[in-house]
């Protein structure tokens, strides 16, 4: 049996930053700090709007062409390439789709993957996985032999948050566990959508966060569902079954919960297991 586990995400896209200019573009646009793309090979944060809320998050990494890739979910392609056209004029940048595939690797015994040598490689921070950006040629050399819904499964059960799942378009990025997931920087300089974030976490603005999360004979429950103690108060995004027979998912729930927080989803207990994110 193979070490590894390999799924294309047809679900994901890669959109292309290229021209002199890209990285100082995409600082005034990005919640982290491009320039961090000196030190390490990916980076994670958002596209915001004016107003703050989400357009679209992102996985960042240079191209060996000095060009950047980010790597997002699909559905939001148009109002990410939209968003970044807005603040162009100036800038000597070219923004277009890359026809580059997103293939998940992740291990099938829980132990690190050996990663193939010829694709551009994005270490997943915080799970024992990375997604390979790849084009039809190299994943012919694979064996891909797992679905998007292995990787779905894999991914809740290692608490690693997905835009359009357990927090969506339109929200604000501090109240999705942004910062625990390294995905901000508060003293990189302005960009766009930058004062209410900053507003929200220097003054103790954050209402909410994700969580991983297991309930008690959950197989029944269809997400997303309502999490509620003495009234709504959260909402179960994901839930998928492990090895062990636990329904383990994500939920967005107010900041503060933890394992003595009395919560039920559709009648079923919902216990705290760990904040999301690998950020203290």
């Amino acid at each position: 049996m193979t070490d590894r586990c390999y799924a294309r995400l047809d679900d994901k896209a890669v959109l292309q930053i290229a021209g002199p200019d890209a990285r100082a573009y995409l600082q005034g646009q990005f919640t982290q700090d491009v320039r961090l793309l000196d030190q390490q090979a990916v980076i994670y944060g958002c596209v915001l709007t004016p107003q703050g809320k989400t357009v679209a998050d992102a996985w960042v990494t240079a191209a060996v062409d000095g060009s950047l890739l980010l790597v997002h979910e699909a559905a939001y392609s148009d109002a990410l390439l939209a968003r970044l056209r807005m603040f162009t004029l100036g800038h000597d940048v070219d923004l277009r789709m890359s026809s580059l595939a997103v293939v998940a690797c992740w291990p099938a015994d829980g132990d690190a993957v050996n990663l193939p040598d010829d694709s551009v490689r994005l270490p997943l921070p915080g799970v024992r996985a990375c997604w390979m950006l790849m084009d039809e040629a190299q994943q012919s050399t694979l064996n891909i032999h797992h679905t998007a819904a292995d990787w779905e499964r894999y991914r809740i059960l290692a608490g690693m948050p997905r835009l359009g799942c357990e927090w969506l378009p339109g929200d604000y990025p501090m109240n999705a566990s942004l910062r625990e997931r390294d995905g901000i920087s508060f003293d990189k300089g302005c960009y766009v959508g930058q004062e209410i974030s900053s507003r929200m976490h220097w003054r103790h603005g954050v209402r909410y966060a994700l969580y991983c999360v297991e309930v008690e004979d959950g197989k029944a429950i269809a997400c997303p569902a309502d999490v509620v103690s003495t009234a709504a108060v959260g909402r179960l995004g994901s839930l998928a079954r492990d090895a062990a027979g636990h329904d383990r998912g994500i939920a967005r729930l107010p900041v503060g919960s933890d394992e003595t927080t009395q919560l039920s989803v559709q009648g079923c207990q919902l216990h705290v297991l760990r904040p999301c994110g690998h950020k203290e």
